[in-house]
């Protein structure tokens, strides 16, 4: 491996240029854009610490003698800028009371919702070794819940209580700097139902992680983020690894809070994922990709707004500005063609004029008495199949089409089934907010789903006849109830059935 210089950290003293044996040091080098064309990326861009500044903590952390757990891991560590020697800037005096505040930038109801995983466990190890440095330090932990989630973490928990570290759980309210010096921290103990009032000598936030600085990153792999910030993995489950773009991997916090066990196992995975496909000189992707009619294009973007994948992109300028698709990036889900006002986008396999085929053939009789049900391919549809080999009837029906994704259905088709007489309508897809092959496929079914019920309405049409249901693949039990629910409300909507319910 090679030594790269910190210049974060370097003073330019110029030592190194006389001690290196091959000159091969430049202070003077300035930065330089490398373009390389390479077979596999391994994105490992790490987490930021949370700032309290800007936040509803900017007025605590602005207090002398109020630190974070990144401040004090330096302070603690032996290398560190002041040698292992305890003496924040603020701080005067022996340090003997100390406060730990957890959840400082998590769990918030506004901003970071999400848990850092690795807050407790590190306000449990600092609280661990400053009482071994001195037992007679008094520390406490204002906390909402302990949460050590690993194997090794309870028993620092564990310790930290025999050790004599307390432990309360409640809410800061209030902190403010001390006439006597120090701190007082104002807090509510939840356990016993009282407010609190304790001076200490120290306070330490323990921050949690937020996404680390790849905007530019992210907008030159488009690779799509959760609401956290963090990079969007395939599947939970299935592709923790894999991004929805081939050939890019995840690796460490930059998918998400996690330690440096975690972040080291993952990174293992990923290279060894991307070791696999670099032993194949090509890769041949599959050809259920969408292309565009530039005829019919109106220049709308609409498609590009709506692509999970950043695959379409919109070239050109004023009347001539057209949609285009990135093929290599392009997985066939067919959200693009959802969102199409113009029908200009064409997914293989799926084109508008053959679900139109499959719908009029599907209602071509006694269309009143039909369910019309679009499934996606990887869920709803395979939880169809998983009834069927699971001998689980239901009703007769129901007609099946089959799409990529539930993103795929446009509102015209099922306007147009609605128009050819259709009973009810069934739009259904995999469970949100994670399970979509396609990201947020199953999002965009729902939003146009929501928006077409009003419109149903005004034209007569009871927006109960259409429904929405999210089933997975071995959820075969789940479609037939639904399935069983929509007929009886076909079975009560007949014209045979209110007429019995007339009076005589």
């Amino acid at each position: 491996g090679r030594y790269v210089v910190d210049l974060a950290h370097c003073n330019r003293c110029g030592d190194c240029l006389a001690v290196c044996p091959v000159q091969a040091i430049s202070l003077e080098e300035g930065e330089r854009l490398h373009h390389l064309k390479v077979g596999s990326i391994v994105v490992a861009t790490g987490f930021t610490p949370f700032d309290p500044a800007g936040s509803r903590y900017e007025d605590w952390a602005a207090l002398p003698g109020v630190i974070t757990t990144v401040n004090l891991e330096r302070l603690l560590n032996p290398e560190g800028p002041t040698r292992g020697n305890l003496t924040p800037a603020g701080a005067s005096g022996d340090i003997r009371d100390i406060a730990f505040l957890l959840c400082v930038g998590s769990r918030e109801e506004e901003g970071n919702r999400y848990c850092s995983r690795v807050c407790c466990p590190t306000a449990l190890k600092q609280a661990l070794e400053l009482k071994k440095r001195d037992p007679s330090a008094r520390i406490r932990l204002y906390y909402r819940d302990i949460r050590t989630i690993k194997k090794d973490w309870e028993a620092l928990y564990t310790k930290a209580r025999e050790a004599g570290v307390l432990f309360l759980r409640g809410t800061v309210s209030e902190m403010a700097a001390s006439p006597e010096g120090g701190l007082i921290i104002r807090a509510f103990d939840e356990t016993f139902q009282v407010p609190t009032e304790d001076r200490v000598d120290l306070a330490v936030l323990a921050v949690g992680m937020v996404p680390g600085k790849g905007a530019a990153l992210r907008e030159v792999l488009k690779l799509p983020v959760g609401p956290d910030g963090f990079f969007l993995e395939a599947h939970p489950k299935l592709k923790p690894l894999e991004t929805v773009l081939d050939g890019i991997f995840l690796a460490g916090a930059c998918q998400g809070p996690k330690d440096l066990a975690e972040s080291l196992t993952q990174g293992s995975g990923a290279a060894a994922k991307a070791l696999t496909l670099l032993a194949h000189e090509t890769i041949t992707l599959d050809g259920w990709v969408a292309q565009v009619n530039p005829e019919a294009c109106v220049g709308c973007g609409e498609c590009a707004k709506a692509c999970p994948f950043q695959a379409m992109e919109m070239v050109g300028e004023g009347k001539k500005l057209k949609a285009q698709v990135a093929t290599a990036a392009c997985k066939g889900c067919g959200v693009c063609a959802g969102a199409c006002p113009s029908g200009a986008i064409i997914p293989a396999g799926f084109t508008d004029e053959m679900i139109l085929a499959q719908i009029d053939e599907a209602l071509s009789t006694n269309p009143e008495q039909k369910i019309l049900a679009f499934c996606c391919n990887w869920c709803s549809y395979a939880g169809a199949d998983f009834a069927g080999v699971s001998r689980l009837a239901y009703p007769p029906q129901v007609r099946i089409i089959r799409t990529m994704c539930a993103g795929r259905i446009h509102p015209r088709f099922i306007l147009h089934a609605f128009a050819r007489g259709a009973g009810q309508v069934l739009v259904s897809g995999c469970h949100p907010p994670g399970d979509c092959h396609y990201i947020s496929g199953n999002l965009r079914a729902q939003e146009r789903v929501e928006k077409l019920r009003p419109q149903l309405a005004k034209r007569g049409i009871d927006p109960a006849r259409l429904r929405l249901a999210w089933i997975s693949a071995t959820e075969g039990r789940a479609f037939q109830q639904v399935i069983q629910e929509m007929a009886a409300a076909l079975d009560e909507a007949s014209p045979a059935n209110q007429t019995k319910q007339e009076p005589g």
